[in-house]
């Protein structure tokens, strides 16, 4: 290839490796959403109530994964190749404290 075509395809390159990476965020973001945002909208006093009513601390910018279930950790100790990759967004949730690290939906933080 010359110096030409080299100047031409490698910004080409370029570009076209930011457009897969922003598309693979925006999947990764709209099917990573463990719970559905209805349940922890701030506006829903139930889940803000039972987390701080179990000891947990009422965050409006969480974690893009959610709160830690026990299904999740379950999940991450199943994967063989690489831990999961948490979204770049912020979701309001409750964070438990470590002796009661797991978020229950009906319970709260338990342990």
């Amino acid at each position: 290839m010359d110096k030409r075509a080299t100047k031409i395809v490698v910004p080409i390159l370029f570009i076209l490796v930011g457009i897969i990476t922003l598309v693979l965020a925006i999947i990764i973001t709209s099917t990573n959403n463990t719970t559905p945002q209805n349940d922890q909208t701030p506006n829903n006093t139930i889940p803000i109530t039972l987390c701080k009513n179990t000891g947990g601390t009422w965050k409006e910018c969480g974690s893009g994964c959610g709160p830690l279930t026990k299904q999740q950790e379950e999940e991450n100790n199943n994967r063989t190749i690489e831990p999961r990759i948490c979204p770049a967004v912020c979701i309001p949730q409750c964070e438990c404290p470590q002796e009661k690290k797991y978020w229950d939906e009906t319970k709260g933080c338990t342990p």
